[in-house]
């Protein structure tokens, strides 16, 4: 098992909406039990006899974001389409990759299991998440479609629901912890009635971390630089994504501006220059097709200490057709 599911998502199966008479449907005044994730904060799900509310909490502001209500006799889900490769890591730990019937574009993923059903026709390519073939979703009509969620309702989102088809938009790649957005595991088992497999899946990875977490501290290490020149602007982690939380678990001093929030900020090269010296490893986090990086280098990029000592490490070991990468 690998700390891959990092990256996450969420299917969904009704309607969206709060808790009550809005469903149509009866549902307790209380729940007979409620799960609660430990270290994602987005989500949790509650138990109505033996139906289930999945509900999605508000990135941007109070109240929840979304509310899926799922009978018993809808469970396991099936027929969907997947439009995230981030939620597609979910449904392959889960072993469900025989529920979906769609994906967005293949460039997008490494996962040999999905490209071979891609291949053999078992999957359907329905195009970038940002331009759906609206004509194609009406022609094979999945049963749910799963897409990333955004603040705003995308053009494309409204044309889906105001045909009659049931989405979910998913903000786990809202969650600022590694262990928050792999936690997003329990919520898609939830569809497939996999909960206590999602719960020994997550156990695993959590315990793995925390472990290598407490062996790395009280290490010095340096200056961490975590990013990559585009355009002639730096671009590096905010002070509180997930990705510069990796490093604070591991007690490693990442190099970030002071309350820059969760996405990524830029610097100039003039700021890179200025802690090169400092600079022990060098991470690059990257989706361009720079290749051979060591050649790539800039004079001026030499000059960083961890080119020096070969201490460069970068995300594509392997790749996709497009963007994808590993």
């Amino acid at each position: 098992m690998t700390i891959s599911l990092i990256l996450i998502a969420v299917v969904s199966f009704l309607s969206c909406n709060v808790p009550g008479e809005k469903y149509g449907i009866e549902i307790f005044a209380e729940p007979d039990s409620v799960f609660l994730p430990e270290y994602a904060s987005l989500f949790r799900v509650e138990y109505y006899g033996n139906d289930k509310l999945l509900i999605i909490h508000n990135p941007w502001g109070q109240g929840d974001y979304d509310s899926i209500f799922v009978k018993k006799e809808e469970i396991p889900i099936q027929n969907v389409l997947v439009l995230s490769s981030v939620q597609m890591a979910f449904v392959n730990e889960l072993d469900e990759l025989e529920s979906v019937m769609g994906i967005a574009d293949s460039s997008y993923t490494c996962n040999i299991d999905v490209l071979n059903k891609v291949r053999s026709g078992k999957l359907i390519q329905f195009g970038d998440e940002a331009n759906l073939s609206i004509e194609q979703i009406i022609q094979y009509s999945p049963d749910i479609i799963c897409k990333s969620g955004w603040k705003e309702w995308q053009p494309v989102e409204k044309k889906m629901t105001s045909l009659g088809f049931k989405l979910v938009r998913t903000v786990e790649w809202m969650e600022n912890t590694p262990l928050g957005r792999a936690e997003w595991i329990y919520f898609f088992a939830s569809f497939y009635g996999k909960e206590e497999l999602a719960d020994s899946i997550f156990s695993s990875i959590a315990k793995k971390y925390n472990v290598i977490a407490s062996s790395s501290r009280n290490q010095n290490s340096g200056i961490i630089l975590h990013g990559w020149e585009r355009n002639g602007a730096w671009y590096i982690p905010g002070s509180e994504s997930y990705i510069t939380s990796f490093y604070k678990d591991l007690d490693l001093n990442v190099f970030v501006l002071p309350e820059s929030g969760q996405g990524s900020s830029t610097i100039s090269r003039e700021t890179i220059m200025g802690i090169s010296d400092s600079v022990t490893t060098w991470i690059i986090h990257d989706l361009n097709d720079t290749i051979l990086y060591c050649d790539y280098f800039s004079d001026w990029m030499k000059n960083i200490k961890a080119v020096s000592t070969a201490r460069v490490f970068m995300n594509l070991k392997q790749k996709g057709k497009g963007l994808s990468n590993n």
